[in-house]
């Protein structure tokens, strides 16, 4: 697992650059705006085969999107974050949309 941390000398820090496509999970110590400067880059969102693993994403969009514009029982069995899930064959879900600035877990 890569890493970054303020307080630790750089020579010690194993991420040294973001990767357009990756998603990253970032802990702030209080509320605040984290920005990122660098180049756009296409909306498409890259659906992989996950073989029954979990993978981070973030929101691939500007705007709030449902998850059925990407997602349905044939690609996804689950889409949660820290706030609540999405299943694509359940009606008593507690997400429904990719948010941005919010990163999921699909399995």
């Amino acid at each position: 697992m890569l890493f970054w941390r303020t307080d630790l000398p750089e020579v010690f820090n194993s991420l040294k650059t973001i990767e357009v496509g990756k998603g990253y999970l970032v802990k702030m110590n209080s509320a605040g705006s984290l920005v990122i400067n660098g180049s756009t880059f296409s909306k498409t969102l890259k659906i992989n085969e996950s073989n029954g693993k979990w993978q981070l994403i973030g929101c691939p969009t500007t705007n709030a999107t449902p998850f059925s514009q990407y997602y349905n029982q044939n690609n996804c069995s689950i889409i949660k974050n820290f706030d609540g899930f999405w299943n694509p064959i359940s009606s008593t879900n507690s997400l429904n949309t990719f948010e941005p600035g919010n990163g999921y877990f699909v399995k």
